[in-house]
């Protein structure tokens, strides 16, 4: 179950700096309205996944895992507001801000129900569940890397 947590921790990161990379080599062709939806959708998605599978895959304490998620959510923002302007910047900072938080409150319900008003039988099935927010949450990455690569193909 670790190992599977550790790869797909890895794939989340892997897709969005490929994605950079590729972005990184055209960055001149994009307008500032491109520039913008781009950081704003990579940035909330991406920092969503790595938040969810940061919390799944590592059993610290809920504060640490917050900030670390907050932290790593931000830098992806600012990196790929770097593509553009300044106010691209500041846009995806937030986003990633809060896609990270979004994140690590959803690992939060999932591995304690209770939280949000859920009835514990749902705690039987954790490893189940993890597996599948896990799945879901790279797949959403990958779907919105490739929305994101052939959008400005169009």
């Amino acid at each position: 179950m670790i190992l599977y947590l550790y790869v797909m921790l890895g794939i989340n990161i892997l897709i969005p700096s490929i994605l950079y990379l590729i972005m990184r080599k055209r960055r001149k062709l994009y307008t500032d309205r491109y520039g913008m939806i781009v950081t704003s959708a990579a940035s909330l998605v991406f920092s969503l996944s790595i938040g969810t599978t940061l919390f799944f895959a590592f059993p610290a304490s809920f504060n640490i895992l917050i900030v670390i998620s907050t932290v790593s959510g931000s830098l992806i923002g600012l990196t790929y507001g770097t593509l553009i302007k300044f106010h691209s910047m500041m846009i995806g900072s937030f986003n990633g801000m809060i896609g990270a938080l979004a994140g690590t409150m959803l690992a939060a319900v999932v591995l304690d129900p209770s939280l949000c008003g859920l009835p514990s039988a749902f705690t039987t099935m954790l490893d189940r569940n993890m597996m599948l927010i896990t799945l879901l949450v790279t797949l959403l990455s990958f779907i919105t890397s490739i929305l994101i690569r052939f959008s400005y193909r169009v």
